[in-house]
């Protein structure tokens, strides 16, 4: 089986905390899967738009964003401004040569790491994946549609197990 190895990308003497892609994958749109549960009740809305991921907030609900598109940098600096989310954390989500990691801030976490999957069927491929936990929210972002995650998409919505009555944590561990 062979191992697709990514393209590295050299910055070009850029302050810490600058937020600039630096991936392959190009897309026009950022597509947003936004989310929303509790033990009885399940809300899912896909949008292009990062404003819709705001209306969740204030409720005992937990909120799954999931941002698919990394080169749109102004819209996951928007997202940064309203979750508080630090410079160096918007800039990692973006740095796709970023080190799996993981890091613990005032008001939430981030895990940085690398999701796997085969292509054509003999080729390993690895995909950049930041996910953010933080009270009653998660936040995923992904170079491109297409993941590994329908299964617990499926477990949400159809409320199998114990998914559905824990919070943002035990999402963040699914």
């Amino acid at each position: 089986m062979k191992v697709k190895k990514k393209k590295t990308y050299k910055t070009s003497n850029l302050p810490p905390g600058t937020v600039t892609y630096k991936g392959e994958k190009q897309s026009t749109i950022t597509n947003i899967e936004i989310v929303n549960y509790s033990k009885d009740e399940f809300t899912s809305l896909n949008s292009s738009a990062i404003e819709d991921a705001f209306n969740f907030e204030g409720n005992d609900q937990v909120t799954w964003i999931n941002i698919n598109g990394l080169n749109n940098v102004r819209d996951i600096e928007t997202l940064g401004l309203h979750y508080k989310l630090h410079p160096l954390t918007l800039e990692d989500i973006v740095n796709t040569g970023q080190r799996p990691k993981l890091e613990e801030f005032e008001n939430y976490m981030l895990v940085v790491f690398k999701m796997l999957f085969i292509k054509n069927d003999d080729e390993i491929h690895y995909e950049h994946l930041s996910l953010i936990v933080g009270e009653n929210y998660v936040l995923t972002f992904q170079e491109a549609d297409g993941d590994v995650l329908d299964d617990l998409r499926e477990r949400l919505s159809s409320a199998k197990g114990r998914i559905r009555t824990q919070g943002s944590d035990y999402l963040m561990y699914a």
